[in-house]
Formats: C-alpha cells, sequence, structure tokens
C-alpha cells in the first residue's frame, strides 16, 4: 500500500475522494457520473430479459408449473404479498414495482462490486 502512494505521490484521502467522486465521463456532449452507463447497463439487461421471458417462456406456461414457472408464480405473488399487507388500497401495480426496483438495485449494486465499469474503462 505504501508503495502504491509513494509511486503514484497522492495521499490516501486523495485516493479515496477520486474512488468515491470520480471524474465526469462524456455522454452524448453531456458530463455524467460513470455509474449512469452502469444504470443504462442494468436497464438494459433488465428490459431484454423481461422481452424474453415474455415472448418466449410465459406462452409456454401451463397449469401444473413446473420448477421455473413455480419460481416466478411464487416471486409474483410474494411481492404482490407485501404490497397488500403495506398498502391494502390502490396496490395493484405496487408489487410489481418493488420487484423491477428491487431487480435493478441487486444488479446494480452487483455491476459497481464486481467492477464491470473499471473492466470497460468507464
Amino acid at each position: 500500500m505504501l508503495g502504491l502512494l509513494a509511486a503514484e505521490e497522492k495521499t490516501l484521502g486523495e485516493i479515496m475522494k477520486e474512488a468515491v467522486l470520480p471524474e465526469n465521463v462524456d455522454f452524448l456532449g453531456l458530463g455524467v457520473n460513470p455509474s449512469f452507463y452502469s444504470a443504462l447497463i442494468v436497464t438494459a439487461f433488465l428490459l431484454v430479459t423481461a422481452l424474453i421471458l415474455r415472448i418466449f417462456v410465459i406462452p409456454k406456461f401451463k397449469t401444473v408449473p413446473g420448477k421455473f414457472q413455480a419460481m416466478l408464480e411464487w416471486a409474483v405473488s410474494y411481492f404482490s404479498g407485501i404490497a397488500k399487507d403495506n398498502s391494502p388500497y390502490r396496490n395493484k401495480y405496487l408489487g410489481a414495482y418493488n420487484f423491477s426496483a428491487g431487480l435493478f438495485i441487486f444488479f446494480g449494486t452487483m455491476i459497481e462490486l464486481i467492477g464491470i465499469r473499471a473492466v470497460w474503462g468507464i
């Protein structure tokens, strides 16, 4: 660690500041935080996955569910139940919102933890 600090001639505070507050990057002529790219990647991944599930998987569902269908139905009923328990009125779309927000937060956090931004040079 000391060799790294001496080689770059930066203090630990400067290194931490760069890690927490990175320089803005260019996106269509605008300076944006590099996490914006992570958000775009997660959003595109979730939308493409949902589209593939809707077109190829859901039409093949049966009355007696298989393992994947049972897992998917459990997740839907779980988040729908949470929405009904916490908001007894006007909760029609709240379960789907909670599910999608949870997926976005999970995958966004995993991208940041794994360091995909650093791999792509963003």
